[in-house]
């Protein structure tokens, strides 16, 4: 390139916070206010910048872009003739309204419009009735909705195009509508910038929420502790959610514990999605859905009418997760006699010496001094069944019992609720609504201080029952090979 370019016009928009005082900040927040009501001027201002770009080539053109930040923060911006009509402005270069109050209760309208560089509407206060982005390009690697504050008509995003790696749309609260009508997101050819969608402890509440035809391919996106529907007193969310996912593409989309009461799925392609936790009705259809591979709860199955619309084939492909049935896996059937069996071999030693004991005392002629059954049983334990008539001694397969007593106490918890389950099942004729992630005690104590839960004992189960076989085998040869008088 022959030209020179010349960003010094735009040193408003260089990103320098270190060199500026708070009041040099708020004057700059306020020119870049002023030029964006002023919509004849950002677009002069606009085309200049991407003309001075021009003379670039592309590896430092992009690299150029990223030290341009287009701030607001903090500001109130008013509106210019009675209202925010950003339609159709691209804005060149990163953009920061965190913060931001769009005052009077008007409009805001960001209808077709492009941005180039990340996005930021953090804390953000939209304030209208309605906020529009309709048909809006995102040329970003983040694009940030965190804490932002939507007027009472909710935003419409339909037809938006995320050329993005990252869009977050987290921790909202949005009334009205949420319109996601034909979004789209390019999945990024970057190895290291890898899109993700995420709509994580969102809330839309009283809210039509439309994400017909929107595609989402090979992109993993989160709906993580998002709620649809209306709040009770308890935080429960209950009721009509009117949510449509008609024909979306939302494979590997994640809507774990989220209210799907009265969504609709059909036509969408949901496979290698995650539905464990989430929470569905006779109204939440999947009719025609592509659910290969998708993960669900059994008992959220069951909670639909005639399985909403989904064949027995359909079925078939899905990961169905029965908390139930894990549990049995481990502790029922022939796992339980397996657990029976090593019960009776670490028991055996000590039931055959306190039989033997017992026998010796009732029936045989006592020649020497005596100690009470309770304390030859404590000393039998202690010293490993060595030399305990002469008193305490301390021998390492003590602590190999204890191990083993602390494992079988978890055994036989799980052996119980796994049997009270079966019979539940049996008496009732119906799946039992278990999750594992349910607490093991709803007392005030360990629920608001240990949260000890059902997966916890079951994983510590799982990961300690070889250790225990060796313990158990161990106890079993210590005591099979002591010498005996014939």
């Amino acid at each position: 390139m022959t030209d020179t370019p010349d960003f010094s016009p735009f040193d408003d928009w260089l990103i320098k916070p270190e060199t500026r005082t708070y009041e040099v900040r708020q004057e700059v927040n306020l020119r870049n206010s002023s030029l964006l009501m002023n919509r004849d001027k950002w677009r002069l201002q606009a085309i200049s910048f991407e003309h001075e770009l021009s003379k670039l080539d592309d590896k430092d053109r992009k690299k150029k872009r990223l030290e341009f930040q287009i701030v607001f923060d903090n500001y109130m911006i008013r509106p210019s003739n009675g209202e925010f009509n950003f339609a159709d402005l691209e804005f060149p270069c990163a953009i920061s309204f965190n913060k931001v109050q769009f005052a009077d209760n008007k409009n805001v309208n960001f209808l077709r419009c492009v941005f180039h560089g990340n996005v930021s509407f953090l804390d953000t206060s939209f304030g209208g009735s309605e906020t529009n982005f309709q048909g809006t390009i995102f040329y970003s690697e983040m694009v940030r909705f965190t804490r932002t504050s939507f007027g009472q008509k909710g935003v419409d995003f339909s037809s938006v195009n995320l050329c993005t790696a990252t869009f977050i749309f987290e921790n909202l609260q949005i009334s009205g509508k949420a319109n996601f009508v034909n979004t789209k997101i390019r999945k990024s050819k970057s190895k290291t910038d890898a899109n993700h969608i995420s709509f994580r402890n969102t809330k839309f509440i009283d809210c039509d929420v439309n994400f017909w035809g929107a595609n989402f391919r090979d992109v993993p996106i989160e709906f993580v502790g998002v709620t649809f529907g209306y709040q009770n007193k308890t935080a429960i969310m209950i009721g009509d959610s009117r949510v449509s996912l008609t024909q979306s593409v939302l494979n590997y989309a994640s809507f774990i514990g989220t209210n799907l009461r009265g969504a609709k799925f059909e036509k969408a392609d949901i496979s290698n999605a995650s539905f464990v936790g989430a929470h569905f009705d006779v109204q939440t259809s999947f009719k025609g859905c592509n659910v290969g591979k998708c993960r669900v709860d059994r008992f959220a199955l069951e909670c639909l009418n005639d399985y909403g619309g989904l064949s027995v084939g359909d079925r078939m492909g899905m990961q169905i997760h029965d908390d139930v049935a894990a549990l049995r896996s481990s502790y029922s059937g022939f796992m339980q006699v397996l657990h029976i069996v090593a019960l009776a071999g670490f028991l055996y030693p000590y039931l055959w010496f306190v039989l033997s004991a017992w026998i010796k005392a009732k029936f045989m002629p006592v020649e020497t001094s005596t100690i009470a059954l309770w304390e030859a049983v404590g000393r039998f334990i202690y010293n490993g069944g060595v030399n305990w008539q002469a008193g305490w001694e301390f021998q390492w397969s003590f602590l190999v019992f204890l191990t083993a007593l602390l494992y079988n106490a978890l055994r036989v918890m799980l052996l119980v609720k796994t049997k009270n389950l079966e019979l539940a099942e049996r008496t009732s004729g119906l799946p039992q609504a278990f999750n594992l992630n349910n607490l093991v005690y709803d007392g005030v104590f360990l629920e608001k201080k240990i949260q000890l839960r059902w997966r916890h004992l079951l994983s510590v189960s799982k990961y300690s029952f070889y250790l225990y076989l060796m313990a158990v085998l161990y106890n079993f040869i210590h005591f099979s090979t002591m010498r005996i008088p014939i």
